[in-house]
């Protein structure tokens, strides 16, 4: 590996520190659906860096493709600006559709009690939580969540712009 290699490599990868930290929308989603979901920290970190390194990944193939046909920086730019657009969109549209979901989850989960009759004539008011009352286990192994899925796409969506100035300057 070449200086020059080396320095670009390490200044792509401070950026992408930065830009991370810097930038909410880039670890609050995984935070908070890794809270909700009780996700042990090694599938929290797993489902962070294959996102993340998807977010990456499609701005430099971007940049690529730019490199390749001889794009100019402003037109990957536009490109880019689109992808981003599309992707806050998806990610506000996530949240919202997350936020309901918690928020029926909730209402579904208050006690409320019903009148039961048994077979030999007993009437009595009984309390209960739906979420509890089930007859049968829910195994979480089997059960495949889109949620993680969902942020992957977002973010595959979602420009990585310091990435491209940082493609481009090589080429």
């Amino acid at each position: 590996m070449t200086d020059e290699l080396i320095f670009l490599a390490g200044t792509a990868a401070s950026i992408a520190f930065l830009h991370t930290v810097m930038g909410p929308d880039h670890f609050l989603p995984f935070v908070a659906m890794g809270k909700t979901r009780g996700w042990s920290k090694k599938k929290l970190a797993s489902v962070t860096v294959a996102c993340g390194l998807a977010h990456s990944l499609g701005s430099i193939l971007l940049g690529l493709f730019g490199i390749w046909a001889g794009t100019t920086l402003g037109t990957l730019k536009i490109i880019e600006g689109f992808r981003g657009d599309l992707a806050a969109w998806c990610l506000l549209s996530f949240g919202i559709l997350y936020t309901a979901y918690g928020i029926r989850k909730a209402i579904k989960d208050k006690a409320h009690s019903h009148i039961h009759s048994h077979a030999d004539g007993t009437v009595h008011n009984h309390s209960h939580k739906h979420h509890i009352s089930h007859a049968h286990l829910h195994s979480s192994k089997s059960k495949l969540s889109l949620a993680p899925w969902t942020l992957f796409i977002i973010f595959v969506l979602g420009p990585c712009e310091p990435l491209i100035p940082l493609m481009m300057y090589p080429a």
